[in-house]
């Protein structure tokens, strides 16, 4: 709890090698995976995760860690079929393991830039495990990439804007003001690049009608006839 997992794992370890009862086995193999996973050996996590998981006292909350762990662990790794394969298992979990994983799994395809499939997924999120406001709200922040990334700004602003007056989260809500006030400055920037180009316009425009001016003919025939 107070983040030393270096010590916390040589702990679980001294735990394991001592456990009598089948009981604080699992606690200290289940230590030890988290353990690994926030330490970034990542190999071990997955290896550990597997061990937990095929335990006879691991529980289903138990079992579906192990799973999100995992995935967690294959993504940090680059094996992304891995990865897949676990988040989609997790996912089916209601509970917030699964929530999690459908967020990964969204932004797994959002990822691949397969906008549609990234945003069913989101929809699923907030269809099977509409509990979880953290993830949800996650969730909708990663479709407003999703529809800006396709080009449609204005649904984009717009779930920005909904998750800035609804959500209760401050981290959440500031991320989203963030997203909008960026789009804001971006949107500004294009409209004074556009003036200045009608602007240039209007100058090259007026340019050839205003150079007559300095012809050495006069532009009025009867001027012409005086000073030939």
């Amino acid at each position: 709890k107070k983040k030393d997992y270096s010590t916390a794992l040589k702990l679980y370890q001294d735990l394991e090698s001592n456990a009598e009862v089948p009981a604080n086995m699992l606690d200290a193999r289940a230590g030890q995976m988290r353990c690994r996973f926030h330490l970034g050996s990542y190999e071990d996590c997955i290896s550990l995760a597997r061990r937990v998981a095929g335990m006879e006292k691991a529980g289903q909350g138990l079992i579906t860690e192990t799973h999100l762990l995992a995935g967690k662990s294959a993504r940090a790794l680059g094996q992304d079929s891995l990865a897949f394969s676990e988040f989609t298992f997790t996912a089916k979990a209601q509970s917030e393991a699964g929530a999690e994983a459908n967020y990964l799994l969204a932004e797994f395809w959002f990822g691949k830039k397969e906008y549609q499939k990234a945003e069913n997924t989101i929809y699923d999120l907030v269809d099977r495990v509409p509990s979880y406001d953290y993830w949800i709200a996650k969730g909708f922040i990663l479709l407003a990439d999703n529809f800006l990334a396709q080009e449609d700004r204005f649904q984009a602003r717009e779930t920005l804007k909904s998750i800035i007056e609804k959500c209760e989260i401050p981290e959440l809500v500031e991320q989203a003001k963030n997203k909008l006030n960026t789009m804001d400055e971006q949107d500004r920037k294009a409209e004074e690049k556009w003036k200045q180009v009608e602007t240039e316009i209007k100058f090259d425009t007026n340019s050839v009608r205003d150079n007559r001016l300095f012809e050495d003919e006069s532009p009025f025939p009867e001027e012409n006839e005086k000073n030939p």
